[in-house]
């Protein structure tokens, strides 16, 4: 993963040439290959774009609410030894949370994307999940939309209570079934408990927002969200090869403003490899009536409820065709008009091949 990356968008992944057929400009420019792999930096804003691009045609018109679900820190150790199994357990959780409160409260079920990070600012290991909830739901008796009546996203008491309950039984149950990878200290069941006690005596955090009112401010949220990744390149403030300085946000007193954290490389790298999801981890899912198995179906008869229903007031004046469009058009990623006279098209005119071990020798 680490060569991947290292040699993403240079002369080792082997590219192609590019001019431009404006005979008054002929720019030519040369475009290395990339990566594609899923932690690479450099090749995550092309698959946001697209991806977001996919959701724009899913979007309700109704309030959608962001929610964030972590956990305490005194489970870190046991997460990094089960990374994949108390992933999905925080997943499950806090998707069971939030359709507990909407059924008990309004009998209707939401719809929801959960976006998995493992990070802070400083590279430490800080796992939540970003929860992006619909306003409402389709009734569970009834056949119509039941529009949520919160101006925050439920009552964080309880969902902080029901998501620790949910995750906390469903580590004890993997314990029981043999399935967790134990540090040496938490091996015996008396000191497992005791570690599981001592989280209850932590802020399980959850974190709401006030509900996004138009369909667009969704969309900008998930461009920001997706496919972030724990570190960008622009974040680099210096750089040799025994220490890295970076910038980052000291969230912990309360300020926004930018720091400078200088590392060295070994312990940059240590904390950037932690945030390696597992592989063929699925970091973005989708719960509710939006799971994938009858998800188109039920966003159409969603969408169908609300235009149906008299009592909703449209919360966006604009179509959703007017809404795709303007995403487009904010979003367009123009790769053949020529970067510099803005008029020519760049047409490919060679490829550069990969090098081969011998070439590299």
């Amino acid at each position: 993963m680490i060569n991947a990356i290292t040699s993403c968008r240079t002369s080792k992944l082997g590219g192609h040439i590019y001019a431009c057929d404006n005979t008054s400009c002929e720019h030519e420019v040369t475009s290395y290959n990339s990566c594609r792999n899923r932690n690479c930096p450099k090749c995550q804003y092309s698959a946001k774009e697209l991806w977001v691009s996919d959701r724009v045609k899913e979007l309700l018109p109704v309030p959608y609410y962001h929610m964030v679900f972590t956990v305490p820190h005194v489970l870190n150790e046991l997460m990094l030894w089960n990374r994949k199994l108390i992933f999905d357990v925080l997943f499950q959780s806090s998707q069971l949370a939030v359709k507990k409160i909407f059924k008990t409260k309004y009998e209707a079920t939401p719809g929801m994307i959960s976006l998995l990070h493992t990070w802070g600012s400083n590279l430490s290991f800080h796992v939540h999940v970003h929860m992006l909830v619909t306003g409402g739901g389709i009734g569970v008796t009834e056949n119509r939309w039941i529009p949520a009546q919160e101006n925050y996203a439920l009552s964080v008491q309880a969902l902080s209570s029901i998501y620790r309950a949910q995750f906390l039984s469903r580590l004890r149950e993997l314990h029981k079934k043999n399935r967790l990878r134990l540090p040496e200290y938490l091996q015996r069941l008396e000191d497992f408990n005791n570690q599981l006690d001592q989280s209850y005596q932590n802020d399980w955090v959850v974190y709401a927002k006030r509900p996004f009112t138009a369909p667009i401010h969704v969309l900008n949220y998930l461009g920001n969200y997706t496919h972030r990744i724990a570190f960008s390149n622009h974040r680099i403030f210096s750089l040799s090869e025994n220490v890295v300085s970076f910038s980052f946000k000291d969230y912990a007193e309360g300020s926004h403003e930018k720091k400078v954290m200088t590392l060295q490389t070994t312990e940059f790298l240590r904390r950037y490899l932690m945030h390696i999801v597992p592989r063929r981890f699925v970091k973005i899912r989708f719960f509710g009536f939006m799971a994938h198995r009858n998800r188109k179906h039920n966003i159409e008869r969603a969408r169908e409820l609300i235009t149906k229903d008299k009592r909703l007031k449209a919360l966006d004046s604009k179509t959703l065709e007017e809404i795709i469009a303007e995403f487009k058009k904010t979003h367009a990623m123009d790769t053949d008009q020529c970067p510099k006279c803005k008029e020519g098209q760049m047409l490919q005119i060679d490829i550069l091949e990969k090098p081969t071990r011998e070439d590299s020798s």
